[in-house]
């Protein structure tokens, strides 16, 4: 939970979005409610990190971004705290209409099983030889910053990027 204050000044308690319990299956994908989700996660973001409100006045496409952000975008004095909770929101709600991305040739190749690496549980194996450079399967999961992905209860498998390349820790 945390503590939100909104316009006139009420306080009340705001129950974080899960980022990890969405209930209800992803949606067909929709190209353009996406990109406005894309842009209102984006825009949401610079506020909340570096305090740049959108610009609702030169930017049409923010305006239909931001239709559910009134109240926010109202106040003089920004709540980070509200704002924190209306990002996930938004990220959440734009996790539920991820593009799809097409098979690979190699997907019906590959298989699950027990990892040959001491404790490691399970890892990806295929039945074929699968050439160098080639595309094995792709990422469909939640697209995550580095906001959401700190209220995730398990990030074992979360995917750093850096330039859209895997970034490694080690």
């Amino acid at each position: 939970h945390i503590i939100a204050q909104l316009n006139g000044g009420e306080v009340h308690q705001v129950e974080f979005p899960s980022g990890q319990d969405q209930e209800d299956a992803m949606r067909a994908h929709n190209p353009d409610l996406f990109e406005l989700q894309r842009l209102r996660v984006r825009n949401l973001t610079l506020w909340y990190e570096l305090g740049t409100r959108p610009d609702m006045t030169r930017t049409p496409l923010n305006v239909k971004a931001h239709v559910d952000d009134g109240d926010l975008l109202s106040c003089t004095k920004d709540d980070l705290s509200a704002l924190l909770v209306r990002l996930m929101e938004a990220h959440d709600e734009m996790n539920s209409n991820l593009p799809r991305h097409k098979l690979s040739k190699f997907e019906d190749a590959l298989e699950v099983r027990d990892s040959t690496i001491r404790d490691a549980g399970k890892g990806l194996f295929s039945k074929v030889a699968i050439p160098s450079g080639a595309a094995v399967c792709y990422y469909s999961g939640y697209r995550h910053t580095y906001q959401s992905q700190k209220r995730l209860r398990d990030r074992t498998y979360v995917l750093k990027l850096q330039n859209g390349w895997p970034k490694h820790d080690r």
